[in-house]
Parts: C-alpha cells; structure tokens; sequence
C-alpha cells in the first residue's frame, strides 16, 4: 500500500477530506458546452440559420467523454482510499452514496419530463407523440436506470435525453467496487486495462463483423451502439489515472511537472477537435484517445499547484456544485423556451435568438441552484452519514 501521507499537491493530505482543486471548473464548463450543444440543435430545428455557434454534437459527446472520465477517476481514487483505510471496501455503504447522490434529481427529471412536458394536454406545442408511443417501456427503462438502453432502441423521454449518461456511470458503479474490494493492486490494474483493450477491439471489428456475418446486421448495430452508450473503457482510463495518483505519485509527479506539455496537451485537444483527425483515422477508439488526454488534464489541474491547465477559486468551485444539476436541467428549460416562441410570444429571430442564447444558460443556473439547495442538499446531508471518505470534488 501506499504511504498514508501522499505529497499535498497529490490532494491527498492523509486525513479528513480528499480536496482535487480545479475539476469543479472544468465539470461546470463540461455542462454548459453540452447545454450549449442542445441549444444548437433547438435553433437549427427552428431553422433558425442565419447566425450560430461552431458547435456540433461531437463536441457535446466529447463534454461527456470528460465526464466519464472523471468519474472513473473520482470513484476509483476514493474506493482505494477506503480499501486502504478501513481494510475493505463497505459495498452497501457505497450503494447508498450514489443513490442518494443521483437517484433524487434524476426521477425528478424522469418525472417532469415524462409526465408534464411530454404530455399534449399540458404542452402541447412541445410535447412529443413519440414519448408516449414508446411507454410504457421507455419509462420502466428509465425507471430501472437503464436509459442509454432506451436509447440504443430509440425509447428516449424527451427532454430527459441526457440521462443516458447517468445510466452508463451508475452501471459502470454496479460492479466497480467489487473490483477495488476484491481484487489486489495488479488485478485491478489489469480489468483496467483489459476493459480498454476490449471496448477498442470490439468496436474496431465491428466492419469485419458486418462483412463476414452480414445476417446479423441488427444485432451487430446494436452492439456497436451498446458500446458508444456505455464508455466504460472511458471510465477506466480515467480509473487508471486515479491508479497511479494513489500507488505512484512519484512517478505521476514527473508525468504531469511540465507547463510545456500542459500547453501541448491543450492544444492537441483542440486540434484534434477542429480537424476530427482521429475519427477520420481511428474512429473505433476515438472516446479512448480523447479520454487519455482529459485523464491527463484532470491529473495536472489537480495534483500540480502551479499546473497551467488549474482553474481554481471559489467562485469556480460554487458553479461547479450546480454542474449536475445544469446537465440534468438544460433541456426541460429549453423545451420551456421552445414553448414561448412556438406559443408566439416572441416571432422575430433577433427575438427568438435573444431569448435562446441569452436566457438558457442563465435560467438553467438558475434552476440548478434551486435544485441543488432544496432537491439535493438534503439528500447529500444523508450521504454523508455512509461516507468514511470524502471528497470535495465528488
């Protein structure tokens, strides 16, 4: 095991609670890209061309990408923390902070969503038939934490779209503590690493798949589908990050000391994002490089006080508390917006553009404040009666 008093730049003092200074930054800045993606999407559903930002949904992907990466590494670090605290990893304990975590907001989405905003008595200029054509096995597909699954058989919510990411973590948290608990520190570094190598190798055979077995095309589809809605090769990466902050900090203290590779780093970031060069040639493991990458940005922001990629100060960490509430939000105030202008209270574009742009993000905080000091406030209070480690950026 690791000494118990890792370097303070590793943000692992030994004691009390594990502080990674900059993620909070970087989660806030992750929501608002998606949030921003979707808005795109709504005003080119609008037809509403003439102006926009150079967004797509790759980029909005990407932002989940990081997401899942950083979860990989939250959890993971926090798991070999307790392993190493209290022995073992109390599974049931674990259950419990995650649901109460991301079980209140998330049914409430399902909730409004569902039953308010899809519904045409009640909204009718932005309710969707093909919600409720698809219930009621969409909504017990949501209902069982299974939403990336809904949307493999296009059986989404509307405007709970984005929940299938939520379902890809909390099924990659399904199993991941009983690899901490379970296996030692070479173990679980090889599911890590196998769990890489398998969603590359799968996904990079699916063309010779529907080559040689072209009779089941569908089920090849599907597959390829599962894979893209479960990035649970992200989550590892990012697992493997928190690996080797925890059993090599030295070594990790050397990988991320330049500020020259920092700004290399960033920058092909984004010119990989402007160019798509890796989806042009590697497209099977496109998630997997962009992972590695985000992996480093959270490692340096966070483990290294003078990092050029840390954005740190309070008022970062305060948006970054309403960043799972801005994620799970955005759409339903966007639909909110939709309504009003296909109500005809606002016709003109300036109008509509001003509304779209100028009123989304803010409303959306807005919102995300509400929920976080009267939906999940109370709920983290609880967690924190079945937490023995804990984190600030978690």
């Amino acid at each position: 095991m690791p000494n118990k008093r890792l370097p303070t730049t590793f943000a692992d003092n030994g004691g009390g609670a594990i502080h990674f200074p900059g993620l909070n930054a970087y989660r806030f800045l992750a929501a608002v890209l998606v949030a921003f993606v979707h808005v795109e999407d709504i005003r080119r559903g609008l037809n509403l061309t003439s102006f926009s930002l150079p967004l797509t949904n790759d980029m909005g992907g990407l932002a989940v990408t990081f997401f899942f990466v950083l979860s990989g590494f939250l959890i993971t670090y926090l798991l070999l923390k307790e392993k190493q605290e209290l022995g073992t990893v109390v599974i049931k304990k674990f259950y419990w902070r995650r649901a109460l975590r991301i079980w209140p907001l998330y049914y409430l989405i399902i909730l409004l969503s569902f039953g308010l905003l899809s519904n045409p008595d009640i909204f009718p200029a932005i309710a969707t038939v093909a919600t409720y054509q698809g219930a009621p096995t969409n909504l017990l597909l949501h209902l069982l934490l299974l939403p990336n699954v809904a949307l493999i058989l296009d059986l989404q919510i509307n405007y709970a779209n984005q929940l299938w990411s939520i379902g890809a973590e909390e099924q990659f948290y399904l199993f991941w503590p009983f690899v901490i608990k379970y296996l030692n520190r070479k173990w679980q570094l090889i599911i890590m690493v196998m769990l890489i190598v398998f969603f590359i190798v799968v996904q990079s055979s699916i063309p010779l798949m529907l080559l040689y077995f072209p009779n089941f095309k569908t089920i090849i589809l599907y597959l390829r589908s599962f894979l893209i809605a479960t990035r649970i090769s992200c989550m590892a990466i990012g697992g493997i990050g928190a690996y080797m902050l925890f059993f090599h900090p030295s070594t990790l203290r050397t990988l991320v000391s330049s500020a020259l590779v920092d700004v290399i780093v960033i920058i092909i970031i984004i010119w990989l994002v402007s160019t798509k060069a890796i989806e042009a040639t590697i497209p099977y493991a496109t998630h997997e490089v962009f992972s590695v990458l985000f992996c480093y940005v959270i490692l340096s922001s966070s483990t290294k006080n003078k990092s050029v990629l840390r954005l740190k100060s309070s008022k970062w960490d305060r948006l970054g508390q309403l960043s799972y509430g801005i994620y799970m939000w955005h759409l339903i105030i966007i639909g909110l917006l939709v309504c009003l202008i296909k109500g005809g209270i606002i016709s003109s574009v300036g109008g509509i553009n001003l509304l779209i742009y100028g009123g989304a993000l803010p409303l959306t905080i807005m919102a995300a404040w509400f929920s976080y000091a009267f939906v999940e406030r109370p709920f983290l209070a609880l967690k924190n009666k079945f937490s023995r480690i804990e984190s600030y950026s978690n």
